[in-house]
């Protein structure tokens, strides 16, 4: 009887270890094949308006103009797996799609990082959100998990705006020779100073009549016979003359600012009393 329990025992043991060698479901953790994965990627900006970027000077802005996003970025491993991974690269696809714009490889920084700028090739109106992968391979030529991150183009087209205003509120009419006013308004824009394509005011008569001049063009050129103080300095000047046959009462002036995408500011109103 004892050596029958014996055998039970041994055939028991038996089928338990070869079901166990059989189980397709016990993974080695140190199985060579597996992919290594980098641990975090850090872009230098995550956010572009290509209504600043390659502004043109003089020259009218447009949706089909060429721009390029630019950023840097760097991308991190393990001390573990950095002994082992030899090349990274990135590459950005169109959010939702496959194809890849471009594939750029980065350069090993130290033991754990990878660096790389990446200079992007779209159109002003290529608006949307980009994906930015990287990927790399090892000493055995396994590639790693890719890790990714995005970033968003935008197309702002901001208009100009105001930002101060110097002009008189009330004057003396003359009675004998002319008086001469100086207007000078400061503007500003997201694209900076040289965007601002030009800049008028319309002035209107106390009895609501246009002036014959309308609109007058301002100037930021630095010259004294415009008023100007500074050439590109963001404030634009123009010397007006009161003459002694003009009317007394309210002047209202109308001003308002284009940039080259002929986007226009809001109208701001100013009143001087001639007395």
């Amino acid at each position: 009887m004892t050596l029958i329990r014996t055998l039970l025992s041994l055939s028991f043991l038996f089928v338990f270890l070869n079901s166990c060698s059989d189980d397709s479901t016990v993974i080695d953790s140190n199985q060579p094949d597996l992919p290594l994965s980098f641990t975090s990627l850090t872009l230098s900006q995550y956010h572009f308006d290509t209504d600043t970027i390659s502004v043109p000077i003089g020259t009218e802005k447009s949706s089909d103009d060429a721009v390029i996003i630019v950023f840097s970025l760097i991308v991190s491993t393990n001390e573990q797996s950095s002994a082992t991974i030899t090349d990274a690269h990135c590459i950005v696809t169109i959010e939702g799609k496959t194809d890849a714009l471009l594939s750029v490889p980065l350069q090993k920084k130290n033991a754990t990082d990878f660096i790389g700028t990446i200079s992007l090739h779209r159109k002003r109106g290529d608006a949307g959100e980009y994906r930015v992968s990287v990927v790399g391979t090892d000493t055995r030529g396994v590639m790693t998990n890719p890790i990714m991150s995005k970033i968003s183009i935008v197309y702002g087209s901001k208009p100009p705006s105001f930002c101060g205003l110097n002009a008189a509120d009330t004057v003396d009419l003359p009675t004998i020779e002319k008086v001469v006013l100086p207007l000078r308004i400061c503007v500003s824009d997201p694209s900076g100073v040289q965007d601002i394509k030009r800049v008028v005011f319309n002035s209107f008569l106390p009895d609501g009549r246009p002036s014959n001049g309308n609109p007058f063009i301002m100037y930021d050129d630095g010259l004294s016979s415009h008023g100007d103080l500074q050439t590109g300095d963001g404030e634009f000047s123009l010397l007006i003359e009161l003459l002694p046959n003009s009317q007394k009462g309210t002047y209202r002036f109308e001003f308002q600012a284009f940039d080259f995408s002929n986007l226009s500011s809001n109208v701001l109103i100013h009143r001087i009393v001639v007395q």
